[in-house]
């Protein structure tokens, strides 16, 4: 049995069994299929995007015009923008599913680098679809316990400014928790679906049963590190596309986005994706390894049933 701790989650995405070179095709075919999705969905949103970038140039000399060819921009395509946007929306669910089912193959069975779309695969949405709707419960029931719970309270506060300080605090510091609570005692269920070849989903409420804190700390910690990453890629993207339009609004009143700055927003913001997908391996790691570690585990493989 594989031992579970905080240094041994924190670090199991870098020891993964299997041939290496895994985490390079991974993140490069990502990039790849990325690239070709978005010129799907953009051929799909084409007129919004030709708005934009036809207005772009007036946000800061002329918002309000600017404001109006989006705005007449969607009205004439409309039903073109929803199909896009549902199409954007089943692509990204197919995306997830495969590569969450190729990094969780890695992990737990050792596999090389492969994509496809069978039994893995379908049952990787599932999981997906339920982990959409059980976050959506779980935010309204917190969003209704904490209305109740706080009116209260804020009938106590009455005009005392420190009360009415310390109850938005106390609440999102509650709301932290119990999300933090679901989200990793419910993590597992990707892995799960890997190992036993059947939709998991509650299951992993017992299998991550004692494992809270360690696998909330290797959260947290991977989380803080990626985002640090995250951010300097994000700020750099920002800083590429808002410093050209300050730089035109302090001068000449209009943009010009030439070549070279049009490939330096498509390369960061590529790298942006890139590292989303890195983020995402990294984190599954944690949760792989509470499901190899499961005490219960014998390693033979379940029957294809809901669990």
């Amino acid at each position: 049995m594989t031992e579970f701790s905080f240094g041994t989650a924190i670090s199991h995405w870098s020891k993964t069994e299997g041939p290496s070179g895994f985490i390079w095709k991974y993140l490069a075919f990502y990039g790849g299929i990325v690239i070709a999705m978005a010129l799907i969905v953009g051929l799909l949103l084409g007129p919004i995007y030709v708005a934009l970038l036809q207005s772009i140039g007036d946000l800061t000399t002329d918002p309000e015009a600017a404001n109006n060819a989006m705005e007449a921009a969607m009205a004439q395509n409309v039903i073109q923008i929803v199909l896009g946007y549902l199409v954007a929306l089943l692509l990204g669910w197919v995306l997830w599913a495969v590569f969450e089912c190729a990094a969780q193959r890695r992990y737990i069975r050792g596999d090389r680098f492969s994509l496809r779309f069978g039994a893995d695969e379908r049952r990787m949405m599932v999981v997906g679809l339920i982990w959409i709707i059980m976050i959506i419960l779980l935010y309204f029931g917190i969003a209704i316990v904490t209305g109740i719970l706080m009116m209260p309270l804020v009938m106590m506060a009455g005009d005392n400014s420190g009360l009415i300080i310390f109850v938005p605090m106390l609440v999102i510091l509650v709301v932290f928790g119990v999300m933090s609570l679901f989200i990793v005692r419910w993590s597992a269920a990707a892995a799960l679906t890997i190992r036993d070849e059947k939709i998991h989903f509650f299951h992993s409420w017992s299998v991550t049963k004692g494992k809270f804190w360690p696998m909330f700390g290797a959260f947290l910690v991977l989380s803080l590190i990626l985002g640090v990453g995250w951010f300097l890629i994000y700020g750099a993207f920002l800083a590429s596309v808002m410093g050209p339009a300050i730089a035109a609004g302090n001068s000449a009143g209009s943009m010009s986005l030439g070549p070279v700055m049009i490939v330096i927003m498509v390369v960061l913001y590529l790298a942006l994706l890139i590292f989303q997908a890195f983020a995402g391996f990294v984190m599954a790691g944690v949760a792989a390894l509470a499901a190899k570690s499961d005490p219960e585990y014998s390693g033979l493989q379940a029957a294809n049933v809901f669990d």
